[in-house]
């Protein structure tokens, strides 16, 4: 899916500091949904391993349902069951050890009550260096949204001093899988259909998600 090492008193200052830029009022769209978590959130009795980890918004219901139609579609029941919920990804966390799990899941806590507005302009796609078609996707676009991207980047560089990616900045290329970590011809894009126009969709309640490191 998508290795600074900080001290439970990193913890306590994100907690106890009220002039933390962490705490201060955003220029966000303020929160009128109450988001709910995807089903890997990252949360204190689930931090036992390490796990690759990412800070995510949810999408709003209706959205999120349209992505699930387009997987009952197309794909088999194996290849469904392995999809993260609907959402999109904001800052790709790397793999981390459980006490920096915490502290990156408080970080991403501080910005969950801002709500973005994106647009779908086209269906996209990711291929590996085979040629293979390896992720599908909406690609969204929205000013609010590079916004948060931008601050999330800034305070995280602050705070934790390296990134673990390159799509970050101007290389921030926000998107919605529908099926991720897939081996698809590059035909099978032709398939997928772009949602319903509206003037505006939602994503909100930023958190911590991961997964498990395998051997």
């Amino acid at each position: 899916m998508f290795a600074a090492c900080v001290s439970f008193a990193m913890e306590s200052e994100i907690d106890d500091d009220k002039s933390n830029p962490l705490t201060a009022t955003r220029s966000y769209h303020a929160m009128t949904t109450a988001w709910k978590p995807l089903r890997n959130e990252m949360t204190p009795g689930v931090l036992d391993d390490t796990h690759e980890c990412a800070i995510v918004l949810a999408v709003q219901p209706d959205f999120a349902a349209y992505v699930d139609e387009q997987r009952q579609l197309f794909g088999s029941v194996e290849l469904i069951a392995r999809q993260l919920d609907p959402h999109i990804t904001v800052m790709y966390c790397g793999y981390q050890e459980p006490k920096d799990l915490r502290v990156r899941s408080q970080f991403a806590a501080q910005f969950n009550a801002i709500e973005v507005e994106f647009h779908v302009t086209q269906v996209g796609a990711f291929y590996n260096r085979s040629g293979l078609l390896t992720n599908i996707h909406y690609c969204i676009e929205s000013e609010s949204l590079r916004s948060l991207h931008q601050t999330i980047l800034e305070e995280y560089l602050a705070l934790f001093g390296r990134t673990h990616t390159p799509y970050v900045g101007a290389q921030y290329t926000p998107h919605v899988s529908i099926f991720d970590r897939v081996a698809m011809p590059k035909t099978a894009i032709s398939l997928f259909a772009r949602p319903p126009e509206r003037v505006a969709w939602r994503a909100g309640g930023a958190h911590l998600v991961g997964e498990r490191k395998t051997a």
